[in-house]
This record gives C-alpha cells, sequence and structure tokens, in this order.
C-alpha cells in the first residue's frame, strides 16, 4: 500500500511539474500556469486520475483557458469598436472648440482607463474562481 502511495505522489509530482513547464513555455502567465497545476493536481486527488487521464485534463483545461482568452479578446476588440464609431458621430456634432475638449477629456479617460487595467492585471493573476 505504501508503494502504490509513493507512486501515485511521483506521478501526481511530475504531472504537475510537466503542467508548469508547459504553460511557462507556451508564454501563458505565472498564475494561469500555477492555476492549471493546481487544478489538476486537485482533481487528481479527488478522481484519482490515472497519469494519461491528468495529462488529458490537463490539456482541456488549457483548450478552455484559450478559448476564453479568445473570446476575452475578441469582446474588447467589439467593444473598442463602438466607442470609436460613437465618438466619430460625437465629434460630428461638436465644434472646434468642443472637438478639442472633447479629445482632451477622452485621452483623460483612457490614461484613467490604463490605471485601473494595470491594477485590474497585476491583481488577477489567472482565471476567475468558479470557472
Amino acid at each position: 500500500m505504501k508503494k502504490a502511495s509513493k507512486v501515485f505522489v511521483m506521478v501526481l509530482s511530475l504531472t504537475v511539474m510537466m503542467t508548469v513547464n508547459t504553460y511557462a513555455h507556451y508564454g501563458m502567465g505565472e498564475g494561469d500556469g500555477d492555476y492549471v497545476a493546481k487544478k489538476v493536481a486537485k482533481l487528481t486527488e479527488q478522481l484519482s486520475l490515472s497519469a494519461e487521464q491528468a495529462a488529458q485534463v490537463e490539456a482541456l483545461i488549457k483548450e478552455k483557458m484559450e478559448k476564453k482568452n479568445a473570446i476575452k479578446e475578441e469582446k474588447h476588440a467589439a467593444i473598442e469598436a463602438v466607442k470609436e464609431e460613437y465618438s466619430v458621430k460625437i465629434k460630428a456634432l461638436l465644434t472646434d472648440e468642443q472637438k478639442a475638449k472633447y479629445e482632451e477629456m477622452q485621452t483623460e479617460r483612457e490614461k484613467e482607463e490604463m490605471k485601473g487595467s494595470d491594477h485590474e492585471h497585476k491583481d488577477s493573476g489567472g482565471e476567475e474562481k468558479g470557472s
């Protein structure tokens, strides 16, 4: 029984190390690699996954994260396009003086958004809980 436990721990450790290494190779953030490794380790322990199953689960988690990131990027691009469209429409209504002030306001808003975005990214460190 002890030998089986040692083998299980070794397989689990190897799987976790491979997961972290794989995500580092693919350029995923450290938080993402930690998330995947922890998720695979937790599922392996709770479900008594074999090494093969753990590797397959790891691949599925990675695939899910990639799809979610792609959706987030598409959503961001669509939102930016809408913002730009309406900015152009608003500027068409304004006088030259108003346009200049509006552009200053937009520049200031973008700076504020960047501050919030930087803070958000530093705090996130991976995927949302419950995903």
